[in-house]
């Protein structure tokens, strides 16, 4: 039997346990389960590793969003900064914008593209 060739966002799944709960997600929501209190796996450690990884290793994260910065400006760090920064962002996320582009088509149309920003800086409400 030949092995199944994978791409590298789908092995980095599977190397931080993403895809099985990914699974279990997908085939709970097609059984009409809703969901709450998801923030625990989006904030966990594998899981900002794995978004962390697959960002790194895009193409599209050389490319500057609206704050001018790209996935260089933090690779320097540890990843153990990332990781406490990125939860941090999370407690108190405010959307920025996301600059536009049109992508040109084979057929003479073109499609928009929105490139985000690499981080996000805001800061918390007043009352906290």
């Amino acid at each position: 039997m030949a092995k199944r060739i994978v791409n590298k966002a789908e092995r980095n799944a599977e190397r931080y346990d993403a895809k099985e709960t990914g699974y279990r997600l997908f085939e709970d929501s097609q059984n009409g389960k809703t969901f709450d209190r998801l923030m625990p796996l989006i904030v966990s450690e594998q899981n900002i590793i794995l978004a962390y990884r697959n960002i790194c290793k895009n193409s599209g994260s050389k490319t500057p969003g609206t704050d001018g910065k790209t996935i260089v400006a933090i690779q320097s760090l540890p990843i153990e900064s990332v990781i406490k920064t990125v939860r941090n962002k999370l407690n108190y996320y405010q959307p920025k914008k996301v600059r536009r582009v049109e992508i040109p088509k084979d057929n003479g149309k073109t499609r928009p593209l929105g490139i985000p920003t690499v981080t996000s800086y805001c800061t918390p409400p007043n009352d906290v």
